[in-house]
């Protein structure tokens, strides 16, 4: 992936992709979740597992904390 630095056209940057790097970088974000419909989804889905073990996921907010928690169950 070579640099190519932005240029000016009057108020505006402007700034060129090369198309090799454009399209690789579609296929890498293809599967990117993109919208509330991809995010609900994702959360609904599973279960999710990580290293043969239980991963719950939550939607994050600002008053999130990371505290560890006690599950007494978990949906299947």
């Amino acid at each position: 992936m070579a640099y190519i630095a932005p240029t000016r056209k009057g108020d505006q940057v402007v700034v060129n992709v090369d198309e090799a790097d454009y399209a690789s970088a579609l296929i890498k974000w293809s599967k990117a979740l993109v919208g509330e419909e991809d995010l609900l989804a994702f959360l609904e889905g599973g279960p999710w597992t990580m290293a043969n073990r239980p991963f719950v996921l939550h939607r994050w907010s600002p008053s999130s904390r990371m505290d560890q928690e006690q599950l007494t169950s978990i949906p299947i």
